[in-house]
Parts: structure tokens; C-alpha cells; sequence
């Protein structure tokens, strides 16, 4: 059997600290397992949108009908968007991709859109549907992760207490020597 150790679980709940009552499940977590943590859970979510579409939606066969030119104030800068022409349920639907995918006017592609909004749609290639999604997830990543660098210090722990109500919980960070072994 082991000893209570001063700055142990037990020992702040005795205090008060941690009231055991209203906690009916905890977990510690060290920055690394954070970040690690936050890593899976914003590249879930963020899959999980892409796969919505896909899920919901159906892939038929467009044409890129020209390349929209915008120009920056740059000197002698500009970016090609395709406009991408299809069609669905007889009807002739348009949308500008992303820029600067390699196509010319008259390029087949495939089309993802949905049926019930017909005008929400992508060119369903890696840089017309998922690019977007992976940089804006790496840059959600980034500033998470920074914000959780920032909280948790090198030597310190996350504790997550859950309460026995639905969306009750609490956190705390402490010393690392501070553990939940009795």
C-alpha cells in the first residue's frame, strides 16, 4: 500500500481543493499530450467538414469555361481563378475555384457539389477541395498550440476534472509532482 504523498490527489481533495463529489472522472495531461491532444481534435474536425461535403454531396463532370484574372497593385502580378461551368437538373451553374490551379479553358474536371444547393461547389481534386482545409487547419493548429505552450509551463501538468452533469468540467494546471496515485 502506498503513502500519501503531500501534494498527492488525495491529499487536495482532503484539503478542499478538489471536491470529490462533483467530480466523477479526471484526466492529466502534459503540455506535449495537449498539444498532441489539440492536433488530433482540429484536424478531426476539419476532416470531418471535407467528408460532410463528400458524403453529402455528388461529383459530376464540369468545364473550365475561362480563367477570371485578378490583378494586385503589385507591378505586373496577377492570379488566374477557373470559372467552372456544369450542369444539374438541366440547369447551367457557374463558381470560381481556387486560384492558381494549372487548367486552361475547355479542361474537363471533376465537381463536387451539393444537390440542394447546387451553387455550392468545388473542383474535386487535392488543390481545389482539400488545400484549403489543410492550411487553414495547420494555421488553427499553430495558434492553439502557441496559446497552449504559453498556458502550460514545461514542468506543469493539465488536470480536466468532468463533473457527473452533461458539459460540466474544470481545469487546473499544477506541478507536475502532483499526481492522481494514492
Amino acid at each position: 500500500m502506498r503513502t500519501s504523498q503531500p501534494n498527492s490527489y488525495n491529499s487536495l481533495q482532503k484539503k478542499g481543493e478538489i471536491a470529490e463529489k462533483r467530480v466523477s472522472k479526471a484526466i492529466q495531461l502534459s503540455r506535449y499530450q495537449l498539444a498532441a491532444f489539440l492536433a488530433v481534435l482540429v484536424i478531426t474536425l476539419n476532416v470531418a467538414n471535407r467528408v460532410f461535403y463528400i458524403l453529402r454531396g455528388e461529383i459530376t463532370v464540369g468545364t473550365i469555361a475561362e480563367l477570371h484574372t485578378l490583378r494586385y497593385r503589385q507591378k505586373d502580378y496577377s492570379q488566374h481563378t477557373p470559372v467552372v461551368r456544369y450542369w444539374h437538373n438541366e440547369k447551367v451553374y457557374e463558381f470560381n475555384s481556387v486560384a492558381n490551379l494549372a487548367f486552361t479553358p475547355g479542361d474537363s474536371v471533376r465537381v463536387l457539389f451539393l444537390p440542394n444547393e447546387p451553387e455550392k461547389a468545388w473542383i474535386y481534386s487535392f488543390g481545389g477541395f482539400w488545400l484549403e482545409e489543410v492550411i487553414i487547419s495547420a494555421f488553427v493548429y499553430l495558434v492553439v498550440l502557441a496559446f497552449t505552450l504559453a498556458m502550460v509551463g514545461r514542468y506543469e501538468i493539465l488536470i480536466v476534472e468532468f463533473g457527473i452533469r452533461p458539459f460540466q468540467f474544470r481545469y487546473r494546471i499544477v506541478p507536475r509532482e502532483i499526481s492522481f496515485l494514492a
